[in-house]
């Protein structure tokens, strides 16, 4: 996988359930790529180079399928207890070698939850 990664701001609102989907497809063929045995992982830290991260998804929340679709999801338990408002994220994949691939970078912000 060659493409380079989608760069997007992913906004979240807080205290909801958030998912985001990316299709991934095979170069050649144009085909969705079959995920079968592949890993994802992604997290969100204040800026590229912290230290510190401020969230990281969990296999459950970071799942790749076989029609070739990787989804990221935020339940609401876990936003809600978040007090950063803004960061950075990238989301890579892992194929049964080992070999790493990112397939999308960027900004996340918070919508602040209001109803609690």
């Amino acid at each position: 996988m060659a493409t380079p990664p989608v760069r997007s701001t992913l906004i979240i609102d807080q205290g909801t359930t958030w998912q985001r989907r990316w299709r991934i497809t095979d170069a050649d063929s144009g085909l969705p790529r079959d995920l079968t045995g592949w890993t994802a992982r992604a997290q969100v830290r204040a800026q590229t180079m912290a230290e510190t991260t401020l969230f990281e998804w969990s296999p459950e929340g970071l799942t790749c399928d076989d029609d070739g679709y990787v989804t990221m999801t935020v339940t609401p338990t876990e936003s809600s207890a978040w007090i950063w408002r803004d960061g950075m994220f990238d989301v890579e994949l892992v194929d049964p070698t080992g070999r790493v691939t990112r397939i999308a970078q960027g900004r996340v912000r918070i919508s602040p939850e209001i109803t609690r």
